[in-house]
């Protein structure tokens, strides 16, 4: 009975060692397998779709020649970009994983083309076609693809595109340089008549300028393949200056940074659909009066949040609108400064303003005093509401 008793004894030993064993080894075949796998597995924008560019810096003058390559063995349906320029994300610095913005010339139909096996496709652009005034950012172009067969006669939904996947270029920065164009022109003016629209190839468009002003162009050579198309503008004297329809803001204007501050960290929570700091922006009796929801933030954002304002302050109150002033584009956005802060007043706009119908469909007044409530911040004769109709 001692030997067998001995015997279990050394068996139940080797049993446990086995069983204690195994999970070490297959732990281990499966971490060096997996590493394996890791290794062959093939990346998605390197195996089947890629964006290459020639530099990593341009110049607002320079060409951009972007090649889209298709390296995988099979067709490849891809997003053709709007007016022949893709989307561009752009992010405040190189090393930024998040994106700021992103541009493109208009909002286009969910269009795809086929791009065969082993073929390239070229986009060549100026990055001044994307109306870009950049300073130390970095940006980096985009395309929407997908492996299965697109149908354009479906009807893609938002979901669908979400879906979509995506392959984006290497960051590149973009040296600006049409502040800097022509610091010699001179743009100094009394009337409008002394004011007019000249053609640069510093822009490869037109500006507005003093009419005896003498003009040293850029020595670069504009084509047609490389003006900026845009319609006529007025050009006339604002400020003393010589500006198109869309005057800068006035740097005389005293507090309007701390108002557009407002405004812009607005949108941007908006976006982010990020209820409690977009309550904080606003005037204590507005935030009584708003039911927040995402899908409204949002639509504020793509209706109005790209829009280049201009501001005006009368004591505590402001107003932000865009110029020329039009029922059927942005509405103006009044402010009220509150504890030494400046907020978003929007009790004020429910009292004068007007949505028509939905989203991005223009405003009007309210009441017939409405227009005056706005007209309170400019001089008698130069309130922008007076050539609405």
């Amino acid at each position: 009975m001692e030997k067998s008793s001995e015997g279990l004894m050394l068996w139940q030993k080797v049993g446990l060692f086995v069983v204690l064993s195994f999970p070490v080894v297959y732990i281990f075949m499966l971490v060096f397998s997996n590493q394996e796998k890791n290794v062959e597995k093939p990346s998605l924008t390197e195996k089947v779709l890629q964006i290459k560019l020639d530099n990593d810096s341009y110049k607002t003058g320079e060409k951009i020649v972007l090649t889209l390559l298709n390296i995988s063995d099979r067709k490849i349906y891809f997003r053709k970009p709007c007016e022949g320029l893709p989307p561009l994300k752009v992010y405040s610095t190189k090393e930024d994983s998040k994106f700021l913005d992103v541009y493109t010339e208009k909002k286009c139909k969910s269009e795809f083309s086929i791009i065969d096996s082993e073929e390239k496709i070229k986009f060549s652009f100026y990055p001044e076609l994307y109306k870009l005034l950049p300073g130390e950012g970095a940006y980096q172009f985009s395309f929407q693809y997908s492996k299965d067969r697109i149908d354009n006669n479906g009807v893609l939904t938002r979901h669908d595109i979400l879906g979509i996947k995506e392959v984006s270029s290497k960051k590149i920065t973009i040296e600006n340089l049409l502040d800097k164009k022509n610091p010699s022109v001179d743009k100094k003016c009394e009337t409008n008549n002394e004011c007019e629209m000249r053609f640069s190839n510093c822009t490869c468009g037109f500006d507005c300028v003093a009419k005896n002003s003498q003009q040293i162009d850029c020595d670069r050579v504009c084509d047609e393949s490389n003006f900026i198309q845009r319609e006529m503008v007025d050009c006339g004297c604002m400020n003393g200056e010589c500006t198109e329809s869309e005057p800068k803001l006035s740097v005389e204007e005293e507090g309007y940074l701390e108002v557009k501050k407002v405004l812009d960290e607005y949108f941007r929570v908006e976006k982010e659909c990020d209820k409690t700091s977009v309550l904080a922006n606003m005037s204590r009796s507005s935030r009584k009066m708003v039911n927040l929801t995402c899908n409204n933030m949002k639509r504020e954002v793509d209706c109005n949040g790209g829009a280049k304002m201009n501001f005006k302050i009368k004591d505590n109150s402001a107003v932000a609108y865009i110029y020329p002033l039009s029922y059927e584009s942005d509405n103006p956005y009044f402010f009220l400064k509150e504890e030494g802060e400046w907020r978003l007043d929007l009790s004020e706009m429910a009292k004068n303003l007007t949505m028509k119908g939905g989203s991005c469909e223009g405003w009007t007044w309210r009441t017939n005093s409405s227009k005056e409530e706005f007209c309170f911040f400019f001089e008698e004769g130069l309130c922008p509401a007076d050539n609405l109709k």
